[in-house]
């Protein structure tokens, strides 16, 4: 516990195990401190008395509790001095109602297990939950070669987190590799040492025991299963000229938005580095290499009447601006550029001024 004196400090108290919280005094510096939780109640008088010395009479400190009818009344010996800190002897006299253990009349709810007072215009502790797992549950297309991850409402602990995170192959091993955290820690990802057999089914479980980086732990754990896809067949194109771009799963669709990067507008393709990217119809290259901080190396084919097609995060580019190409050209290799979290393919189509779902234009697998 430490206390510094004056106006451009605060002092601060042990709330919860390896953490340190403010306990803020008031503008006025009177000695008037806001507990931040009834745990803390005895420390905050402590400092409270910091502020006396012995040998005087009369004196009177606050302290307020929010959630209580009343303030608290401590009743201290010796006038206010500038002392820094002082040890707290002999007995406190404290008045007040509604407070955890019964202190004075009628215990309020937030006695053992119920939730702390908080400071008035602090934030509130965040319960960290998971969002989702990807792969989704019951996905049965999964690249062998895919991360896997999952996402939680804030930013957690990274040790505790990645002790609590297992991914297994049903009836089999472990899955072991290497994790990395993305959108400030709210992202955990495991990166396989080596590919997933086709077929399997797959765990993903995050146990109790998670906390957040505030120490507060997981409300629930949870888990998903997947499988890996088999080995695909090739897909012909449309008459209308169109075709997949790469062969793979679909990892994250058009228009969702449980990404820091708001509404996703294309449908990323999971595939390993180095997988061919092809033209999905035949058109003009308009843009070959780095177009914006977030696309890593791409490529843009105009194929006429207002739409262009998108191939961000490449690993390579193969075309140049200005060349002509064929439905099904290899225009480059996929890759994890730009702002990725893995080997994947974004693939967008633009409309005019505006991104359009490129599903409708693709054939059916």
């Amino acid at each position: 516990m430490f206390w510094h004196h004056g106006r451009s400090r605060q002092p601060f108290i042990d709330r919860s195990p390896g953490r340190i919280v403010p306990v803020r005094p008031d503008a006025r510096h009177s000695g008037r401190i806001a507990v931040a939780s009834v745990s803390c109640l005895a420390i905050a008088i402590g400092l409270a008395l910091g502020a006396a010395t012995p040998g005087g009479s009369g004196s009177r400190i606050t302290i307020s509790v929010e959630g209580s009818p009343g303030p608290l009344a401590v009743a201290a010996s010796g006038p206010p001095a500038a002392a820094s800190s002082m040890p707290l002897d002999g007995a406190v006299a404290i008045a007040g109602r509604g407070l955890a253990g019964g202190v004075g009349r009628g215990a309020s709810p937030l006695g053992a297990g119920g939730p702390d007072p908080q400071v008035r215009g602090a934030t509130p502790i965040l319960v960290p939950e998971i969002v989702r797992f990807r792969p989704r549950l019951g996905w049965t297309d999964v690249a062998p070669a895919a991360n896997l991850s999952v996402r939680f409402t804030t930013a957690m602990d990274h040790w505790s987190t990645e002790r609590a995170f297992s991914a297994t192959v049903v009836g089999g091993e472990p899955i072991v590799g290497t994790f990395a955290w993305a959108e400030l820690d709210t992202v955990l990802v495991l990166d396989p040492s080596k590919a997933m057999q086709r077929g399997a089914q797959v765990r993903l479980e995050v146990a109790p025991g998670a906390l957040s980086s505030e120490g507060t732990p997981l409300s629930t754990g949870s888990s998903v299963t997947f499988r890996v896809a088999l080995k695909p067949s090739p897909t012909s194109a449309q008459a209308s000229g169109w075709r997949w771009p790469l062969l793979g799963p679909i990892t994250q669709s058009f228009g969702e938005t449980a990404t820091m990067y708001g509404f996703h507008q294309g449908i990323d393709i999971d595939g390993d580095t180095g997988d061919p990217v092809r033209a999905a119809r035949a058109g003009r290259v308009v843009v070959a290499g780095h177009y914006d901080a977030c696309g890593g190396l791409e490529v843009h084919i105009d194929h006429g009447g207002g739409i262009v097609s998108w191939y961000r995060h490449l690993s390579r580019v193969d075309v140049s601006a200005s060349d002509m190409v064929t439905s099904g050209a290899v225009i480059g290799r996929l890759g994890n550029t730009g702002c990725s979290l893995g080997s994947h393919l974004h693939f967008a189509i633009r409309k005019d001024t505006a991104f359009v779902d490129p599903l409708p234009y693709l054939p059916p697998r």
